[in-house]
């Protein structure tokens, strides 16, 4: 048998397709299978967040992603009469490029992918379906369309199903949802619901959502204690039973539902894997964590947990990493965790029948919201409070890089590059000392920059010889391709730092060639 030394990536949705496209990117070798005979025509996941338009940024895609889609600034809840307050993700202007909750259908989103991976000389192994898999001492061994090949590492991007779990043994603990949910994509009359918003409606046995689409439908979706249970997951449904549904809640009444392109029930689930990796082999997105709907985090998951995989996997290519690879179960499983049980929270608090709970859902927070936006909810559900260190320093191990704008009108996440470090030196009497901005930013090629106004998100300009005299100490930041710090060194004069810097630094170096 022949060991191929490239990355085997199962599955072509978009977990798979961001992860080739990164690997792509920093040129490490890969094969990507599917057992489909093309990407997906229906509209499936739809949120994209802010934390994933970043990675996207990375690959040069996120104003084709924003292009294609629908911006909604707001989440809106009702009751069934009326709005009774807003989220607005206007709030993280001060720290992100896309204050917003972007609405794109993941057949757009894979179209895109799938068209970046083919412009960076990759393509998808279609109708290719892996059998199994076993890992021996020299690699994992794939059975998969009458051949059988050995590979240096496996990812498992193959579903809630997944064929590369199974193979492992890993169990996928957790629960099923008793009550079937329905869906329908349908277009609504008379402008009843805002297109700048999702709509979160509490209704009288169940919570719907309202997403408002680029072409101008909107999907429905909400659990139905009511609906069968003899239908399999993802069953088409008729309109009238899903009619049926929205009447017995009282919703949408005197008003015209018309032209629904998609009606399905299906059952929903918890579940995390209870490991993220074993020897070589890897599972990332539904493979490894699926969960509520609340808060549109599952693709938005996914995508990450390829982030962080791909320029782990880049630089084990180029060269020994010790424990870099087993890093990413330990980073990603402990999120997945926290987020499959807050979107449990969530769902069961918008849907719960306690009297405490209405009352804050329809008095107090509509009066709360008026004046008052709850930052710390609205930073989790764009993904921009996901950290793998903790601690009150915002520049730090493990923090995503904070959000700068550059003098050009670009911003610090344009420098990253797929299974490329970038270093930062940050100047000032005291510089990381705990604040952020600092005096001057230079990166590693001597380009300087100087902070400007602050009151808004910061702006940089190049400092001149002058300024650049009187700065103080230099701080050097080695940040990751997937836009978290890497390493800090305060003084320069921590040599243990000092020296893991280099070391981070020379891996990142040959990962990008």
């Amino acid at each position: 048998m022949t060991p191929d030394q490239r990355v085997l990536i199962v599955g072509a949705g978009p977990v798979g397709l961001t992860l080739a496209c990164l690997l792509a990117s920093a040129g490490t070798p890969f094969r990507i299978i599917d057992g489909k005979p093309a990407p997906v025509g229906d509209s499936r996941a739809l949120g994209v967040h802010a934390r994933t338009l970043e990675v996207m940024q990375s690959l040069d895609l996120a104003q084709a992603f924003i292009r294609h889609g629908r911006v909604t600034r707001y989440m809106t809840f009702h009751d069934k009469t009326r709005a009774l307050f807003s989220l607005d993700f206007e709030i993280l202007r001060r720290d992100t490029a896309y204050p917003f909750y972007l609405i794109l259908p993941q057949s757009i989103t894979e179209r895109l992918l799938y068209d970046k991976l083919r412009s960076l000389g990759g393509d998808v192994e279609w109708n290719t379906t892996l059998r199994s898999l076993e890992e021996d001492a020299d690699g994992v061994v794939v059975h998969s369309a009458g051949k059988t090949m050995r590979h240096d590492y496996v990812v498992g991007c193959d579903g809630a199903a997944s064929v590369v779990r199974k193979s492992l043994g890993i169990d996928f603990s957790g629960l099923t949802y008793d009550a079937r949910f329905v869906l329908s994509e349908v277009r609504i009359a008379e402008d009843r619901l805002a297109t700048d918003a999702t709509h979160v409606i509490m209704a009288n046995q169940s919570v719907l959502a309202a997403i408002p689409l680029p072409n101008g439908a909107y999907r429905l979706v909400g659990p139905d204690s009511m609906a069968s249970t003899d239908l399999a997951s993802g069953a088409q449904i008729s309109f009238d039973a899903f009619a049926d549904f929205l009447r017995r809640n009282g919703l949408f009444p005197d008003t015209r539902l018309y032209d629904p392109s998609r009606v399905v029930s299906y059952k929903m689930q918890k579940r995390v894997a209870d490991r993220f990796m074993t020897g070589r082999v890897f599972l990332a997105g539904d493979a490894a964590h699926i969960h509520s709907p609340a808060g549109g985090q599952g693709m938005n998951m996914g995508i990450q947990d390829a982030a962080n995989l791909a320029w782990k996997l880049s630089v084990s290519h180029h060269g020994p990493a010790p424990g870099l690879l087993d890093s990413y179960g330990q980073e990603r499983r402990g999120i997945a965790l926290s987020v499959a049980n807050g979107t449990d929270r969530a769902l069961r608090l918008m849907n719960s029948p306690n009297l405490l709970h209405r009352i804050a859902f329809r008095f107090v927070a509509p009066v709360l919201c008026r004046f008052w936006q709850p930052r710390v909810l609205i930073e989790a559900m764009a993904q921009l409070r996901i950290a793998y260190g903790t601690g009150p320093d915002p520049v730090a191990p493990g923090k995503r890089l904070p959000w700068v704008r550059l003098a050009d009108g670009g911003d610090l996440f344009d420098l990253l590059a797929p299974g490329r470090m970038l270093v930062l030196h940050l100047s000032g009497g005291d510089a990381l000392g705990g604040a952020w901005p600092v005096d001057e930013i230079r990166l590693d090629d001597n380009r300087y920059y100087r902070p400007g106004e602050t009151a808004g998100p910061m702006t940089v300009r190049p400092a001149t010889t002058r300024e650049r005299a009187k700065l103080g100490p230099v701080a050097r930041v080695l940040v990751r391709p997937d836009g978290y710090v890497a390493a800090v060194d305060r003084s320069l004069r921590d040599r243990a730092v000092s020296n893991r810097l280099g070391e981070l630094f020379a891996a990142g170096a040959s990962a990008d060639g």
